[in-house]
């Protein structure tokens, strides 16, 4: 996961940032490097906000993550209304080669939100720690997995910060996300892990139509703020995904 896209994240309205573009940037960020044969899991996540001052905190939706041990992978997070209800459903896939997609409202389309590289492998104990090492770093353990935690400052501010859990065994994967702001704390808890392959019909992308609108914003938004040289970079990376 690229730290810049979730240092400036302040509030609960940043969940649905990291779990689509901070998803996004892991997954095409990954080292090129060989590894160790990696390990599929599937993780399964609660999400939750604690106001500041309190120490009540409010369930606000679940997050399940299938990963392949090649790094393709689904990935369904519901959000809740306060009465517990079901508010919304956004579910991404990711597939080799391809790039990231989200499944549109309707269900009627696939949304383009990033490349994807063609192969990648796991991210070592060294790797995340050269990854994050301008952030504070220590250890611990989650649900019997060893997790490397960077805290991420937002700017100067150190009362507000990101905190991400990587697991070393689970392709440097962040089962954990905590952030705090002045608003209050965010949180991305694992609650079961299990280790193994997700059965590929069950996290297969489904035969859709792609729209590119979106990440054709975010290139015009590039052009206009004056970063000319990343608009083009993402203008290939465009052009490539058309033409798989």
């Amino acid at each position: 996961m690229n730290p810049i896209f979730v240092k400036r994240l302040r509030n609960v309205s940043s969940v649905g940032f990291i779990l689509g573009m901070a998803t996004a940037g892991y997954a095409y960020y990954l080292t090129r490097d060989p590894k160790p044969k990696t390990t599929g899991f599937t993780l399964y996540s609660t999400m939750s906000f604690t106001p500041d001052g309190s120490t009540q905190a409010q369930i606000t939706g679940s997050r399940v993550r299938y990963q392949r041990a090649d790094g393709s992978f689904k990935q369904v997070v519901t959000y809740f209304n306060p009465d517990g209800s079901v508010k919304k459903t956004s579910t991404l896939f990711g597939e080799l080669g391809r790039g990231v997609y989200e499944l549109s409202g309707d269900e009627k389309a696939l949304v383009f939100v990033s490349p994807m590289r063609a192969e990648i492998s796991q991210q070592s104990e060294a790797d995340l720690r050269k990854l994050h090492d301008h952030q504070t770093l220590r250890e611990e353990f989650l649900l019997g997995h060893k997790t490397l935690v960077a805290r991420i400052l937002d700017g100067g501010d150190t009362a507000s910060y990101t905190e991400l859990y990587h697991a070393v065994e689970l392709q440097g994967f962040q089962i954990k996300t905590v952030l705090v702001s002045k608003v209050g704390t965010t949180t991305i808890d694992p609650v079961k892990i299990e280790i193994g392959e997700p059965d590929k019909r069950s996290i297969g992308m489904p035969k859709l139509p792609v729209d590119y609108d979106r990440f054709e914003l975010k290139i015009k938004a590039m052009e206009e703020s004056g970063q000319g040289e990343t608009a083009e970079t993402l203008r290939q990376q465009l052009a490539d995904a058309k033409r798989q």
